[in-house]
Formats: C-alpha cells, structure tokens, sequence
C-alpha cells in the first residue's frame, strides 16, 4: 500500500505567452503560476489572476516579488539581507546568470523544493514527541532521553530505507509499506529488513550493507525489549514517509527528497535547547562551498590521496561532504577512479569527525553512507566509519600522545576495520580495540617513566640537606611526582584491560594523523556558545587549555567556544596546513578575540575572510556569520602576504599587514585605501585617552522602575532608541532613587514611590548584582559621571550617533543601560565632541572596529568608543591640525577617500 502523492513538476510544453517575456503555465487547470521576467507584478493581465505561484523579478534585477504557496507574499528590492533563507537562494539563483524565464524556472524549482523539505523535516519534528512517547516496554526509572534516542535511531534508518528503495535495491516483495502496515509490524521491521541488511550471506533478495547502521545500537542493547506498537509505527509511516517522494541522488527534474537535503534534519530533530546549549545550526550548502574551497584549494600542488580533512564539531557532516565532492573529483581527475571507488577511498581513510551528540554523529555517518549509495553501480558493503567519525567532545584532553610504532599499529588496524565486512568484521574490530589500547597503554607507562626521571632528578639535591629542615619543598615535589607515576601505571594496567578508555580523546584516536604531522585542513562551523553560558567549571578549564580565550569575561564581551576550536585547530593542523571556519562576525573586532587575532597575525598567514552579513538570514543563529581561511606558518614569509577578501558584492586582495596587526587590533575588511586611512586616523590619540567612557544606568529588574510613578524622583529616561545625531527623545520616566548630584542611594524615599516599590520587594532583594550591603531599592551602575554633563551613544544602530545631555540636576536624562556614555566637564566640550562623533571620519572608524548584527546593523561597545580617534584639539578651543581639517571637512567617506588618494 502507497499513499504517496506526486510532486508537481514545472512542464513548460502548455505554457501560455504573456506580455514581455512572462509565461503562464499550467493554463485552464485551477491553480496556475506565473514566470514573469522584468515585469510589474501590478501590470499582470486578468489571465494571471489566482496563480498558485508569482515569481516577477523587478527591472534592473533590483528586486524579486514573491507571491508563492512556500511563504507570504514578499518584495525585496535590492541584496535581500534580511530575507528567508529559500527566498535568498531564489535571489541568487536569479542574479547569477541571464535574467530570463529559465532563470525563474531555476528559482521556482528551488522554492517547491524547499517547501518540500521544510514540510517534510516539520512533519518529523512534529511527530517525534508522539513517537517518543509510543515506545514500550521502558522502566519509568530509566533516562527520559532513552526514548528520544530510540526514536532518532528508527527514523535514521527509515529514512535510509526510504532512500534504498528509490535507488531500486529494496525489491517489490519487501515494500516498506507492506512490511509497516502488517501485524507487529516492529517485530517484522527488524526480522524482515534491519537483521538481513546487516547479516552476510543472508538468504533473501535484500543486499548486505554493513556499515553498522542497522546494528544494534547501544541504546538498544541496553534496552532491548523496547517496542513500538503497531498504530504508532502506522501513523509514523502514513504520516511522515508516504506521502513524500525520495531521490538518492539530487535530480534536476525531479522535486524530491533527495540526500543532499538532510543538513536541516539535525536542526529539525535536536531539541531546541540541546541546539541552543551546543550551539548547534545548520549551515547553507553554497556557505559550505565557498569554505571548502578555501580551505582546500591551496593544497592543489598535493596528490589527492594525500588530504586528510578533520572537522572537530561535525554536527550532521555538511563541511564533510563539501570535503568528500572535491577529494573525489581530484581523485578522479589524478589516478583515473570511477566515482563509487573515488568516494569509498575518501571515506575509508580522508575525512574524520568529532561531535558531542551521537544524534549528529548518526546523522553524519547516514549522510556518507548515502553519499557513497548515490554512486554506486550495484550494492555493496558499506565501510565502516565509526573509527573516523567518533562521538566525543574535541576540547578535551587527557592521555598524552603514544609512542609513534603504537599509533601505526592503530593506523593498520583502523584501515582494516573500515573496510572489513562478513565474517572478517569481529576480529577487525578486536585488533582495533587491541591497538587502542596499547596506544592508551604505552602512552600512559611513558608518562610514569618522565614523572620517575623528573623525581629521579631532585635526587642529588636532597642529599645536601637535611629533609625534613631544609628541603620540604623538594622532598613534598618528589612525593607527588612518585605518586603520579604509580598512579599513572595503575591506569595504564585498566586502560590495558579496556576498563578506562575514553570515549574519545584526540592524542589517542587521531595519534596516527598527528604522528604524520596532523592534518592537511581542518574545517567546520563549531559552536557559538558564550563561555559565559557554561558551568564555572567548564568555563575555567576552557580559558586555562585555551589560552586564545582570555578575553572572556572583559566588560567588552565574552569569548566562546569557537575561538577554543580556532585555537585547537591551530593546534592540530599540519605545518602549511589550512582551517577553514565559520566564525560569528564579532570576532573580527571585539576585545574578547584580541589573543586570538594576535596569535593568527604574529603565527600564522590569514588566506582569505568572507563577509557573510547578506547572508546571515541563512543562518538560524541569530548572529551575522564570516568565514576565515588561514594557514599554518612555522616560518615567517619572506614575502609581503595578502589576504584575499570577499565582500557580498566584490573581491580583492590587500596587504595582510594592513588587516591583521601584530597588537591584535580589530580586522576591517575595507580596501587598501580605506585601510590606509583607518590606519592614519588610529594614529591620533584615543578617546580613552582624554575621556571616560561607561555603560548606562541598570535597574536589574525594569518593571519595579519603568515606568516611574509621580514621585519627586521620577527622572526622564533615554534609551539607546531615543538617541539621534545631536539629539535625544526621552523616553518616558524612570524612577531615580539615587542622590542625583552624587549617585549615592537616597536613604529615604518618598511616600510615592515606597508605595509604588512596595509590590516588587521579592524581586528586588533577588536581582543578581544586590550585594549584601545593597539597599533594594538602588540601581546598579550609577557613577557620578553617568549623571554629569554627557555625550549619549546608542548601543545599536546603522551607525555611531551620539548627542550631548546636560547633567541630571539640570533635567538631564538617565541613561539607561541601552547607551554608552562619555563623560565630559562641560557643555561646551560636550557639543564640541558630539559633533565630532557625529562626523564622517570618526563613524568610518567606528563602522571599523563595532561588532555586525542583523540587517545592517552594528554594536557600538564601550571598547569600539574607546578606541576611537580623539585629537586633543577636538576637546580645547585651539584650531585643528591643517591635516585634520581637511578631513574633518569631507562630508562623506567617499570624499575623504578621494583626498587621500590625491594625497
């Protein structure tokens, strides 16, 4: 039994001609669309009334209107920056070649794709709570978690069944549906399809696989009663696999799930806070590519075979398969391989993986596996990946590298188990886990040995003294190091046993790659997890391995995990070795990522950043995305480096001294002559020279302040909305209980607002930055100069606008924590500084050094104020420099380019 239902395919044979070029197809049927190249979406003829979907791009492809059943109604007119990720590719699609009906044709296929997939992924997320809790025969007692992962490991291998049936390898007789809509339907799923496919020699039409897949998996061995009745498994198969088409390969006719689509099954299927806690999200294939080719393309002097790709935070393997379609085609292209053994060669031993979550790492070796089923002539057994692609956490540490004759013993055995099948399978597997742990073994009896020797060494010294009076530090050290070394051979002896091995750690499960001197690139989008969110304890192991990271915790943001990968990368990669990243855009400029850019300027050449801010809608993360591309250097070039920089609309190659400085000042992708004038103008002194700057006022709990109640210290409020260039809009009242004249807590309020204060005491006495000595009624952050004569900068905008307030006992406002200040001595250095801020050149450097956020937006932090050009004069009454004057005249950029240019 089959419910499917066929996807509607574009058929242009019946179109009908509309004016300038438009088509109308599928005429007389209820539900036409139209392709509409270079006409107006309110000039369409009556014909076109109803169509299911409107696709008309604007003259001068300055726009493309979207009237379409994949979303609402949608204009956008110029880089849609901000637009849905499928509408952004339609745009691209559109904008890559002629503008003509095919173009529209392209991008309308690429729409019904996406609505079939997002649907497709929606109805698996939605069914996966129902099919969680179907499972039976689970003690109550067990891990609530058991029956996600149950669920994931059933819907991974449906899926691949369903992609086995549309390359033709299931026969008729073994239907998925026939099997599924059958009485104990669960029992005959793992009879009937799991058990043959991954049982050589099996009788029966279906192929042996291997590769694990339809093993049992550990969750299921340790619950292995667990069942899932028969209406369940219905309702999952006629509700979430029927009614779909599946491809096992992406077809350029067909609208079908195809393999290529499974990146967003990871995002769809992680629950949202496992997602947001790992910082986990899907990256756009065309992302994928460009990073990949950055990364790999100056290995091209390298043989094929020779590339060895790692990603240390995989999720669902996207940078993996971008690394596999190019290993392969130069595979191809150099030792003449067809594509099948091209892909299995690159998979037995190129491409190696780490994630924290065994959904990810299941999700990722499924993609591989269909990878390689996409080009495979006839069935064969699958490799086995999971010597490669391991489950475990990247950043962690804790064996020392083993002697080199141990990790080539595991080299040899890894290559055998991956491709080991049949009856050869188990005792592959053995001499793997052998080789493991004598790897682990060795490794830790030559750490006793050094800590022995170390001990050994203080020997003589203790000899001159008397112990016990003399030497109690060396005596303690020798204790210490003779207990480490027994301790150490203790476990080296369980390790042996295979009774303390880790699940993963890097020095043991890649001591191969790196005895050959690491890896040739390594690439990935690893997490944007603030060091912040973590657990103090994790938080501090991270900033202590990773030095990179010492930025965390600065009043100018916090570092996260991925400069933690950035640094492991460095640490991991071959001499000449190439890293590929995704970074967050913040990393560029913020204070936190100094150490970072530092380090890279000082050790390593930096090949190529991508501005990715028109594309940040692609992204689920909130956060506006670059790439970077650098290369290990263990010897400075005697070359003067470029780096090659790609904006969204332009490329160009700029001195690489001129973006990454040895002081770890933040990189501005500009061309050269902008950069020669961000360098002049950082000549001058600093604002942070002359001035003080400091964040707003914070009530730690807004609604017991704001809106104030008629009190005698009900104040006016600005908000960082309320600023403009040279002028604030207060924004209603807040309530000041602060001296305000000195900050100080006033230490009675009026009758008004202790009424009004009264209803909030709970939450006042639980805001996080009340001390012990706090009264509950102050605020948090009031500096005497936060209520002086001020210049106001909102912390979000376009660009840097900043406006003078009087102090707070002229009917100034407060500053909410919303805005930075400067604080000034007066009213008339204020305004002089305020226009300053509000000119041309001081808004390039702050356009420079702020952090990008969504929709052109940018982040004028404290430190982006601080480092801001200041010259003396600004702040005196003396004229400027004849230099500056010029500058400071131009009324825009561009003019101010052009008078350096001519200088």
């Amino acid at each position: 039994m089959s419910i499917s239902q066929p996807i509607p395919v574009v058929d242009t044979s019946s179109a009908l001609s509309l004016p300038n070029g438009a088509l109308l197809l599928n005429p007389g049927e209820d539900s036409p669309f139209v392709l509409a190249p270079h006409l107006d979406p309110s000039a369409l003829p009556p014909s076109a009334t109803g169509a299911r979907a409107l696709l008309c791009l604007q003259p001068g492809l300055e726009g493309l209107h979207l009237e379409s059943p994949v979303g609402p109604t949608a204009t956008l007119r110029g880089a849609p920056a901000a637009a849905a990720p499928h509408v952004f590719e339609a745009w691209r699609t559109l904008c890559s070649g002629p503008r003509d009906t095919l173009a529209l044709l392209r991008a309308h296929r690429l729409l019904l794709k996406h609505n079939l997939s997002r649907t497709f992924f929606r109805t698996l997320q939605t069914h996966l709570p129902t099919l969680s809790s179907s499972w039976t025969q689970l003690s109550p007692t067990d891990d609530p978690h058991v029956p996600h992962a149950l669920s994931i490991t059933l819907l991974c291998r449906l899926m691949f069944l369903y992609f086995l049936q549309a390359r033709g390898w299931l026969p008729s007789p073994t239907h998925l549906a026939q099997t599924l809509l059958q009485p104990n339907a669960f029992t005959r799923l793992h009879r009937d399809l799991f058990r043959p496919l991954d049982t050589p020699d099996h009788p029966g039409p279906l192929p042996y696989l291997n590769g694990g897949l339809f093993a049992p998996a550990p969750v299921e061995r340790a619950h292995p009663h667990a069942s899932i009745p028969d209406a369940a498994l219905t309702h999952l198969l006629t509700s979430c696999f029927e009614p779909f088409t599946f491809a096992s390969a992406e077809s350029p006719t067909h609208i079908a799930i195809d393999p290529h689509m499974l990146g967003a099954v990871f995002e769809g299927l992680m629950h949202p806070a496992d997602r947001e806690r790992s910082g986990t999200f899907y990256t756009p294939p065309s992302v994928v590519q460009r990073v990949v080719h950055d990364a790999l393309s100056p290995h091209a002097h390298l043989p094929a075979h020779s590339l060895r790709v790692l990603d240390p935070a995989a999720g669902s393997g996207a940078f993996l398969l971008g690394a596999l379609d190019h290993i392969r085609a130069r595979r191809e292209s150099e030792l003449g391989e067809s594509p099948a053994q091209a892909v299995l060669e690159v998979l037995r031993s190129q491409l190696f993986a780490v994630d924290t979550s065994a959904t990810a790492i299941t999700i990722c070796q499924l993609r591989l596996w269909l990878a390689l089923l996409s080009v495979l002539p006839e069935p064969l057994p699958l490799p086995n990946l999971s010597a490669h692609i391991r489950q475990g956490d990247a950043l962690r540490q804790d064996l020392p590298q083993p002697p080199p004759h141990l990790a080539a013993a595991y080299r040899a055995a890894a290559a055998d188990y991956c491709a080991a099948h049949g009856p050869h399978k188990p005792a592959a597997e053995q001499r793997l886990s052998t080789a493991e742990r004598a790897m682990a073994h060795g490794a830790l009896l030559q750490q006793a040995s050094d800590a022995d020797q170390r001990a050994g060494e203080l020997r003589p010294n203790l000899d001159l003294f008397v112990p016990a009076q003399l030497s109690p530090n060396l005596v303690s050290e020798q204790d210490r190091l003779r207990s480490r070394a027994s301790a150490l051979r203790d476990r080296a002896d369980r390790c042996l046993r295979g009774e303390d091995l880790p699940r993963f750690d890097r020095n043991l499960h890649f001591a191969h790659v790196l005895a050959d001197g690491g890896f040739t690139a390594i690439l990935g989008n690893p997490p944007w997890v603030s060091l912040s969110h973590l657990g103090p304890t994790q938080a501090s192991q991270i900033r202590r391995d990773f030095p990179w990271t010492a930025g965390a915790g600065t009043p100018f943001g916090s570092a996260d995990l991925s400069t933690a990968f950035l640094q492991l990368a460095t640490d991991l990669v071959a001499p000449a070795g190439t890293i590929g990243f995704l970074l967050p855009s913040k990393f560029l400029s913020g204070q936190h990522a100094r150490v970072a850019r530092q380090e890279i300027a000082n050790h390593h050449r930096l090949l190529a950043l991508r501005d990715l801010h028109g594309e940040g809608s692609l992204f689920s993360a909130q956060v506006v995305p670059c790439a970077l591309t650098l290369q290990r250097t263990p010897q400075p070039s005697p070359h003067s480096p470029h780096t090659r920089v790609y904006l969204p609309t332009t490329s160009f190659r700029v001195p690489t001294r001129l973006i990454a400085t040895s002081a770890g000042d933040p990189w501005t992708l500009l061309p050269q002559p902008a950069l020669e004038l961000l360098q002049l103008l950082r000549e001058f002194p600093r604002l942070s020279q002359h001035l003080t700057v400091r964040f707003g006022v914070k009530t730690g709990l807004n609604r017991a302040f704001i809106p104030a109640p008629e009190a005698p210290e009900s104040l006016p409020l600005a908000r960082g909305a309320n600023i403009r260039a040279f002028h604030v809009k207060p924004g209603g009242r807040v309530l000041f209980p602060h001296d305000p004249r000195t900050g100080e807590p006033l230490p009675e309020l009026s009758r008004p607002a202790q009424l009004h204060l009264a209803q909030f005491q709970q939450g006042l006495r639980a805001r996080v930055d009340l001390s012990p000595r706090g009264v509950t009624h102050q605020l948090f952050r009031v500096y005497p100069e936060s209520l002086g004569h001020r210049v106001l900068v909102r912390d979000i905008g376009r660009r840097l606008e900043a406006a003078y307030v009087p102090p707070l006992c002229e009917g100034g406002p407060v500053a909410l924590n919303t805005t930075y200040l400067v604080a000034v001595p007066d009213a008339l250095v204020g305004r002089r500084l305020e226009a300053w801020l509000n000119s041309p050149l001081p808004r390039f450097v702050a356009a420079c050094l702020s952090d990008r956020a969504l929709s052109g937006f940018r982040r004028f932090l404290a430190g982006t104020l601080e480092g801001l050009p200041l010259p003396p004069e600004v702040l005196a009454g003396d004229p400027l420099p004849p230099e500056l004057q010029e500058l400071a005249q131009c009324s825009t950029l561009l003019d101010a380019l052009e008078l350096m240019e001519g200088a």
